[in-house]
C-alpha cells in the first residue's frame, strides 16, 4: 500500500546521499528500496554504492503495490537490467513457490538477495543457499546461522583492508630496497671508474 502523502523524491534522495557520502567512511553500503524510481535515482546520482531493487513479488501476506515493477520477480529483473542496478532483493515466499526465478535474475547478470519471515529457519536458509541466492536477510543470526564463529562483516572488512595495506607497504619496501641496491651498484661502478 503506497502512502497518500507525496514528497519531493529528488530532495529525499539528495538528503540520503548527503548524509551517506559525508558519514559512510570505508563502510560497505548497499542501497535498496521498494520504490523503483528511488532506486533509479540512487543509481544515477552516485556511483560509489550499488543499488538493489526490493520486490514484493506475488504474495498473499501483504497488499500488492500499484507499481507493477514491484509485483513480480520478472518485472523486477527487467527493471533492474534496464536501470543497471546491481540486482534485486526478492521476497522468499515468491522464490520458494517458483525456484526457477532465481535463474531469471542470475542469468541476466544480477545479484539476488532475499528477505522475508520464511528466512527464519535453518532449513530454509540452507535450501536458499543451495539455489544460489547471494545473500539471505534474516533475523536472529545467532540462532539460525550454522557458522561456529560469527564474525562481523565489518571486522572482516577491516582485516582485509589491513592486509591490503600491509601488502602495499611490503611492495613499496621491496621497490625501495631494489632502488637502494641499484644506487649502491651505480655508486660502486662510479667509484671504480673514478679510481682508474
Amino acid at each position: 500500500m503506497e502512502a497518500d502523502l507525496h514528497f519531493d523524491s529528488n530532495l529525499y534522495v539528495d538528503c540520503i546521499l548527503k548524509v551517506v557520502l559525508e558519514k559512510a567512511g570505508p563502510r560497505r553500503i548497499v542501497f535498496s528500496c521498494f520504490d523503483a524510481d528511488i532506486c533509479t535515482m540512487l543509481r544515477l546520482k552516485q556511483n560509489l554504492y550499488p543499488v538493489m531493487f526490493l520486490t514484493l513479488g506475488v504474495t498473499s501476506r501483504y497488499p500488492s503495490y500499484h507499481d507493477p515493477r514491484c509485483n513480480s520477480i520478472e518485472m523486477a529483473v527487467r527493471n533492474a537490467c534496464a536501470t543497471e542496478l546491481l540486482g534485486i532483493v526478492a521476497h522468499t515466499e515468491d522464490l520458494l513457490r517458483d525456484q526457477t526465478q532465481v535463474n531469471m535474475a542470475t542469468d541476466n547478470g544480477l545479484i539476488i538477495f532475499c528477505w522475508g519471515d520464511d528466512n527464519n529457519s535453518k532449513d530454509t536458509i540452507k535450501h536458499l543457499k543451495s539455489l544460489g541466492i547471494h545473500a539471505i536477510i534474516y533475523d536472529k543470526m545467532d540462532i539460525f546461522s550454522d557458522k561456529a564463529v560469527k564474525e562481523s562483516v565489518f571486522l572482516v572488512g577491516a582485516r582485509e583492508s589491513q592486509a591490503a595495506l600491509l601488502q602495499q607497504i611490503n611492495i613499496e619496501n621491496r621497490y625501495e630496497q631494489a632502488n637502494h641496491h641499484d644506487f649502491l651498484d651505480q655508486s660502486k661502478e662510479s667509484l671504480a671508474s673514478a679510481g682508474k
